[in-house]
């Protein structure tokens, strides 16, 4: 075998690793998500509308808004981004920013901006998805969590 053959072979052979690599990422990346049924309540402080008055900073330092969540970071570490599929009405990408010292396990609580919207949500179950702090949710017109009520 001549020099140049061999040269082919081994640029055939990586170039097929490298192929082999790429369809595996694409799997891993695309594997499915498990759906978890949770826990959730509301909470509302930092705000004019509530009867807490607290100074409205998360536990990750980020100023409270719709959209964040507390959890319990042994169950759901910080910042990572939380889709809640049912119910519907609250359905959406939310971020794991804030904990406090009564949510354990597999409870999230939802941060909102009156104490009216906590009572109305009161306690109930939740399907949701989490994914890394680094995911890209795709932005999608009508995100029920960014959205005002």
């Amino acid at each position: 075998m001549d020099l140049p053959s061999k040269c082919r072979k081994v640029i055939f052979c990586l170039l097929l690793m490298l192929g082999l690599m790429y369809t595996v990422k694409g799997q891993v990346e695309n594997a499915e998500i498990p759906k978890i049924i949770a826990r959730a309540s509301a909470y509302c402080h930092g705000s004019k509308n509530c009867r807490i008055v607290g100074k409205g900073i998360t536990a990750t330092g980020k100023r409270v808004e719709r959209g964040i969540v507390a959890v319990d970071p042994s169950f759901i570490k910080l910042k990572s981004v939380i889709e809640i599929l049912e119910p519907k009405e609250y359905a959406g990408f939310y971020t794991a920013e804030d904990k406090g010292r009564l949510i354990r396990g597999k409870l999230i609580d939802i941060w909102m901006p009156t104490q009216k919207e906590c009572i109305k949500f009161g306690k109930r179950k939740v399907v949701i998805r989490v994914y890394p702090k680094d995911y890209k949710p795709e932005v999608k017109e009508k995100d029920v969590a960014t959205e005002a009520r």
